[in-house]
């Protein structure tokens, strides 16, 4: 992976849960780290379920390998929040791969 490719910073984040005053859980998020990033947009999807039209996009984020980042974390990327469907090492262990969508 080259340094030039890294063009867009992006923020890795894991749920905490805690339990507010009435005993029920309550999931906020942390950030874990801050990292440079290729952001590629891959695809759209625009559903109608129930008379309710819904849209999500698709994207594939590079980052340099680092341990420990699971599926249930999500990525701040400017302003918009992305979920990690899954987490992909490369053979070599130099890049890794997030499958994210995002809610629009």
């Amino acid at each position: 992976m080259r340094a030039g490719e890294l063009r867009h910073r992006i923020t890795l984040q894991e749920p905490t849960t805690t339990q507010d005053e009435f005993g029920a859980p309550v999931v906020t998020w942390s950030d874990v780290a801050t990292v440079w990033a290729r952001v590629e947009t891959t695809s759209g999807d625009e559903t109608i379920d129930m008379n309710r039209a819904s849209a999500s996009l698709t994207h594939t984020i590079a980052i340099r390998n680092r341990a420990g980042v699971l599926p249930t974390w999500r990525v701040l990327w400017n302003a918009r929040v992305l979920e990690i469907a899954s987490v992909v090492a490369d053979n070599v262990g130099r890049e890794m791969v997030l499958n994210c969508t995002e809610a629009v």
